[in-house]
């Protein structure tokens, strides 16, 4: 399955209205197996991402992703986004159930953040 999301808005349901994203992203990912068995191989990219999750003071933008799928193993390249005067980068793996959950039952992830702090207005 190849797909080009000129916006992630669509994904906005499944966030809930917590939260707000865009972006656009493409993913290019091979399903192997059964649905009830299924192993994911395959890319995934994301530019221009924003998350903004208001009550919280997370304005998160500048956002990119490389990763990559491995026998259901995400493996996160670069994680980056800009937040205030600093930067929030994380690369690692993670791991999925073995059924089609999006549980995260396993990993490793190495978070770095520069002058990355939340801004609260009073």
């Amino acid at each position: 399955m190849v797909a080009d999301l000129p916006s992630l808005r669509p994904l906005q349901p499944w966030l809930g209205t917590l939260a707000v994203i865009d972006g656009r992203a493409h993913v290019d990912i091979k399903v192997k197996g059964s649905l009830a068995h299924a192993v994911l191989d395959g890319a995934l990219t994301a530019d221009d991402m924003r998350l903004d999750v208001q009550q919280y003071g997370v304005h998160w933008r500048e956002g990119s992703l490389r990763g990559h799928f491995a026998d259901n193993t995400l493996i996160l390249e670069d994680l980056s986004f800009v937040g205030g005067d600093g930067r929030f980068t994380a690369h690692g793996t993670l791991a999925r159930a073995a059924r089609m959950k999006l549980r995260i039952i396993s990993g490793s992830l190495t978070p770095a953040a520069t002058s990355f702090v939340k801004r609260c207005s009073e």
